[in-house]
């Protein structure tokens, strides 16, 4: 049945009043409103302005339908507009941001909102409305120039609007001490607020919001810049009639310490209904006394029940040597004074531990009797036990000679003295740049089945500690998705630096096992194992100096006398040769030569040191091509295989491949044959010279040894120096040809 005419009218009028209604809105609101249609290759084209639109750009609706941001404002203007609503497009929610424009000449400053119309998953349409608030601005900055004797203040002071958003904050944070004073500046105040008290903070907010003048106070945390929250006391002010500010000002003061002490007394007052307490009736002879009240404390502290208890001597809570003193403290009560002191409880179970009595005077039921207070005291006492132990080690510490000596000591140390049955200590090895296992308790082992992991330095929670320098404390490992050893049977963690040596680690199976006094502990103890290694590695150092030293000595006292006595021969003989003078000079000459060769070649071995500077990938054969031109090798000939990258200092290499070359050529003579050829893990350099007899390859590079009468035999010694700096080993063998040949291994390649 066809709808009639009349039928059809109807919704098409309802469409035509909605749509005058519609453009009536558009073009009454008092913010400037446009629109913009999203194609399906995501061009941005303006569809229509309202009037007050249209006058702040002096464009109309004709003027920019259909067209770009860019092709309405050009490039400056327009890219900025249109990478907003890139933005929001790309976002497919509603975002606000202030700007500054030109667009009508005079600059303005604008709070706009996009909002996407999303249909299927895909903007269509871009609502946006801008509000002029260049007065706004201005008078905020008025505010802050009024406001400026409030930077110098130590409170925070910041200033909200209506909607509780910060409109100015002071900058007190630039001049109160520590890092943790909190920055709301252009934030929402209540992300920094703890959850649990944000909604105290809307309620004192509300309470003052509707009335000007109006005021209240509150106490509330507030997050810091240090992760760590702070509580402060806030002041809440009304000022919205107050031309200057125009809002809610709010006044916050840190009173954490204030907090802290508080926390502390109520500690104190929650310990005391915790802790101990017996009422005692002392005997007609004052000798002894008998419990007549027991606290639930002293059930807790000493096993027994109240009424296993009372009707009991006081001496079944003491040692003998306490009960000793009842008729002492006895006569102190009946002149009404208070006794205080140590003392040494016992359990029901037999155990003992350490604690403060205080005894006082007391009247019940007409009866003169004492109050007993106990505090235990036992932790303090096994803080002050564990320094006084701690104290004797570091004497043992002091005393190691090696590094790896000093670290089982410090580890041995954490378990005896501070009770920690799971540690190590990781020290630094610059060539993997890696914390390495250099000692660890049983536990460790058994728990792990083997050896702690070496970490790398980069990518573990320890070398994190060793890169930073600060301590930290991992309560939980399994909360910790950047820990090295995923499936670590561990649960908490204390890793504390040792300088530059590396890193100390107590572990624990089970999470937030350490408290304040095994971290305060335990960082006494690796103060004293960081001291301990910076003296032993100097103590290395010096002991590898003066071997050096030594060598130096005795080689300068025995090698070089003999060819001072040569010279010194022959210039007594040339004083009476007459004519034939010039041959003992001569003799003198080579003497001298051969003296500044052993000087020479003496300083290079003292030189040459136990350690290597930056290590570097080099091409193993072009190093040694460029090394034979260094050296004068007559005929003699290099042949290169071994074509490869490895890592090494580049002087300290040259220097290697310069003295075995040397060596070849000064043995095998000037038609020798020099083979560089590759090994596993390393490389080796031949020749076709004599050779060394194999009675003598363990002493060849050893100082002074030479089978040449004009060799210094210091070569092959400083060879040995570096390949041992290099963390290499060297050994000589016969080669193919019968001479010599070294082989070098232990080397890290890059290729």
């Amino acid at each position: 049945m066809r709808e009639s005419s009349t039928d059809q009218a109807a919704p098409v009028a309802d469409l035509q009043t909605t749509t005058q209604e519609y453009e009536t809105i558009f073009d009454a609101v008092v913010e400037a409103i446009f629109l913009l249609d999203v194609d399906e290759e995501g061009t941005i084209r303006y569809q229509r302005f309202n009037e007050r639109e249209e006058e702040f750009t002096g464009k109309s609706t004709a003027d920019v339908r259909g067209k770009t941001p860019v092709e309405v404002f050009g490039d400056e203007l327009g890219g900025k507009l249109q990478t907003n609503y890139r933005t929001c497009v790309a976002r497919q929610e509603p975002i606000t941001y202030e700007e500054t424009l030109h667009a009508s000449g005079d600059e303005t400053v604008w709070r706009t909102t996009l909002t996407p119309i999303v249909e299927d998953g895909t903007v269509e349409r871009i609502v946006g409305t801008g509000r002029e608030i260049t007065e706004l601005q201005a008078s905020k900055q008025k505010l802050q120039q009024r406001l400026s004797f409030l930077e110098n203040t130590s409170d925070v002071i910041i200033l909200l609007d209506e909607t509780g958003l910060v409109q100015y904050q002071n900058h007190c944070r630039d001049h109160l001490p520590g890092p943790n004073v909190f920055d709301l500046t252009g934030a929402d105040p209540a992300v920094r607020i703890h959850p649990d008290d944000r909604d105290r903070a809307k309620e004192t907010f509300a309470s003052v919001v509707a009335e000007p003048g109006a005021t209240d106070r509150n106490e509330l945390r507030i997050k810091q810049t240090n992760g760590e929250y702070g509580w402060y006391e806030q002041r809440v002010l009304n000022l919205s009639e107050n031309p200057a500010a125009n809002g809610i000002l709010v006044s916050s003061r840190n009173i954490s310490d204030r907090k802290e002490k508080q926390a502390k007394l109520e500690g104190i007052f929650e310990a005391a209904r915790d802790v101990s307490f017996i009422i005692a009736e002392p005997s007609e002879d004052g000798r002894d006394a008998v419990i007549r009240e027991y606290s639930p404390g002293a059930e807790r502290l000493f096993g027994y029940t109240r009424p296993e208890a009372v009707g009991e001597s006081v001496g079944l809570l003491h040692r003998r040597a306490a009960t000793e003193r009842i008729p002492d403290i006895h006569e102190l009560i009946r002149s009404g004074e208070s006794w205080y002191g140590e003392v040494e409880h016992v359990r029901n179970d037999g155990s003992t531990f350490d604690a403060v009595l205080s005894v006082h005077p007391l009247e019940l039921e007409g009866q003169l009797c004492f109050l007993g207070v106990s505090i235990d005291i036992s932790e303090r006492k096994r803080r002050e036990r564990a320094l006084e132990q701690l104290h004797s080690s570091t004497r043992e510490l002091m005393s190691a000679a090696t590094t790896e000596a000093v670290a089982t000591i410090g580890s041995e140390t954490a378990a005896q003295v501070l009770d920690q049955p799971m540690n190590g200590i990781h020290l630094y090895e610059a060539e993997t740049n890696a914390l390495v296992p250099a000692a660890w308790t049983e536990g460790t082992a058994e728990l792990l089945a083997g050896p702690p992991p070496t970490l790398p330095v980069e990518d573990s929670l320890a070398g994190h500690v060793y890169r930073t320098g600060d301590p930290e404390y991992y309560t939980d490992l399994t909360e910790r998705e950047d820990r090295f050893v995923t499936d670590t049977p561990f649960r908490s963690e204390v890793v504390l630096p040792l300088g530059e040596h590396g890193v100390f680690v107590l572990s624990s199976t089970t999470a937030d096992a350490f408290d304040r006094i095994d971290t305060t502990l335990a960082r006494v103890l690796a103060a004293n194992i960081e001291t301990a290694l910076t003296r032993a590695t100097q103590r290395q150092q010096l002991e590898r100096q003066n071997d050096r030293l030594d060598e130096f000595a005795s080689v300068l006292s025995h090698d070089i006398r003999n060819p001072l006595n040569v010279a010194k021969g022959h210039l007594e003989m040339a004083r009476t040769a007459g004519e034939h003078e010039h041959r003992h000079l001569a003799a003198v000459g080579r003497a001298h030569d051969r003296i500044q060769t052993l000087v020479d070649s003496l300083l290079a071995l003292a030189r040459s040191g136990d350690t290597v500077d930056e290590l570097a990938p080099l091409e193993l054969h072009r190093l040694a091509d460029i090394c034979w031109q260094n050296v004068e090798t007559e005929r003699a000939t290099l042949e290169i295989e071994c074509a490869r990258t490895i890592r090494a200092d580049r002087d300290r290499l040259k220097q290697l491949f310069e003295n075995l070359y040397r060596n070849a050529v000064e043995h095998g003579g000037e038609d020798t044959t020099v083979l560089i050829g590759a090994l596993d893990g390393g490389f080796y350099v031949a020749d076709s010279g004599p050779g060394i007899p194999e009675s003598d390859h363990r002493d060849v590079f050893e100082a002074g040894y030479s089978t040449n009468d004009a060799g210094t035999g210091f070569g092959l010694r400083i060879v040995r120096r570096i390949v041992e700096a290099h963390g290499w080993e060297i050994r000589v063998v016969e080669s193919e040809q019968g001479g010599a040949r070294f082989e070098i291994t232990g080397v890290d390649r890059t290729d």
